[in-house]
């Protein structure tokens, strides 16, 4: 007989028809029917409460909540690139599209890159192709006393207990008054409150971010505070699409796959 996964995602059909070999697939007509009739559990994006083993194709995992979660940790980081250079280039594009909402161009402005990863490296690489001038921190470095000289700011920072709502209302009130902000992490690394009062309040000039609540019904809170904000016209959001592409989701679901495997030849 073979072992039940729980598909709360769809992946790959490639991959998919691979993994159909050695196992059955169970669907929930509700995502929060998460009973015990399953040996594991794929996710992508959908959070989960669970005592079985999690596989996930993303690198952040704060939406599930398992004794046991397989992800795209260090292994996979070594092997593969496709995610981030997708989510690099959806940053450029993301700064180019609020630039031109502003009626503004990218040539000559000053850019801060906040988090000097595999990501922020990558964006860093793909803004030589532009006529500016950029400046690289790492998250434990000085940069909250730098924003106030920089014209568009990138954030490309881990979600941890020690990043969460890093980007705060202080940071915010230093900004320059036509500075854009990018956030291709997650929404919890900045004060998403504090953003809104500072569009309103004019403190800074746009924000572009790849995560809309508006959109995707991401929490009935953050659907709520956004839906009310007032600032819409203010922003460029996308539905967390920054690593998904095709060439990148064949890459991490065939790795996930290739976990899934090894879990069900160990049992």
């Amino acid at each position: 007989m073979k072992p039940v996964c729980l598909m709360l995602d769809e992946m790959t059909p490639e991959i998919k028809d691979i993994l159909a070999e050695f196992v059955d697939f169970k669907y929930p007509n509700d995502n929060s029917d998460h009973s015990q009739d399953f040996s594991f559990v794929y996710t992508g994006l959908t959070p989960v409460v669970t005592n079985a083993p999690v596989f996930c194709p993303c690198t952040g995992v704060d939406h599930i909540d398992s004794p046991k979660i397989t992800h795209l940790g260090d292994e996979f980081k070594k092997e593969f690139s496709q995610a981030v250079t997708s989510t690099a280039e959806h940053t450029i594009s993301l700064m180019l599209q609020i630039l031109k909402k502003n009626k503004m161009q990218i040539f000559n402005k000053r850019i801060l890159i906040i988090g000097y990863g595999r990501i922020g490296k990558l964006v860093h690489k793909m803004l030589s192709g532009f006529d500016v001038d950029v400046v690289c921190a790492d998250i434990d470095s000085d940069w909250e006393y730098m924003v106030n000289s920089f014209d568009i700011i990138t954030l490309h920072i881990p979600l941890q207990e020690n990043t969460e709502a890093i980007f705060s209302k202080d940071i915010i009130h230093r900004m320059k008054k036509d500075a854009i902000l990018i956030n291709t992490s997650r929404p919890r690394i900045v004060d998403e409150v504090a953003i809104i009062e500072g569009l309103k309040a004019g403190r800074f000039l746009g924000y572009a971010h790849d995560f809309n609540p508006i959109s995707d019904r991401d929490t009935d809170e953050r659907y709520s505070l956004w839906f009310n904000s007032g600032v819409n016209h203010k922003i460029v959001a996308t539905n967390h699409i920054g690593g998904n592409c095709n060439e990148a989701r064949k890459a991490t679901d065939a790795y996930i796959v290739r976990k899934i495997l090894q879990h069900i030849k160990a049992i």
